[in-house]
């Protein structure tokens, strides 16, 4: 569901769980593409609701969205593609959303494949959920 200006109710429950999923946080474990989001002003959205994406709980499209927010996350997707290529190739992939487990790729429903429009050559999570540990 697009709004122009999400419902107070929906900002407040979409801040605090945002400020939730900073304070749990591994920085020192994990590189977050999320992080290219604060340079932006834009904001993912919460890892609870993406693992309800994920897990087919409800579907991407029924999840609330403010438009503006969505039309800046979309104008810097290549943002990460550039991020994600300066890694090397053997790196693996983990979902901050799912407490990094490895990114399920295409059977994740938030992920766009490398060749696809958006998914470029790299293929990228539409919410920034990939982490890739420091190790």
């Amino acid at each position: 569901m697009v709004y122009e200006t999400l419902p107070h109710e929906e900002e407040q429950r979409i801040l605090w769980l945002l400020m939730k999923d900073r304070a749990e946080c591994h920085r020192d474990q994990y590189v977050y593409t999320r992080d290219i989001l604060s340079y932006h002003q834009v904001y993912p959205i919460p890892n609870e609701d993406a693992r309800r994406v994920i897990t087919d709980s409800t579907t991407y499209n029924e999840l609330p969205c403010e438009e503006r927010n969505e039309g800046k996350k979309g104008a810097i997707l290549e943002d990460q593609h550039r991020f994600l290529q300066k890694l090397p190739p053997s790196v693996s992939i983990l979902c901050e959303a799912m407490n990094h487990e490895p990114c399920l790729r295409e059977a994740c429903p938030l992920y766009r494949a490398p060749g696809s429009l958006v998914g470029i050559t790299t293929g990228i999570c539409v919410e920034f959920k990939m982490t890739f540990s420091k190790q």
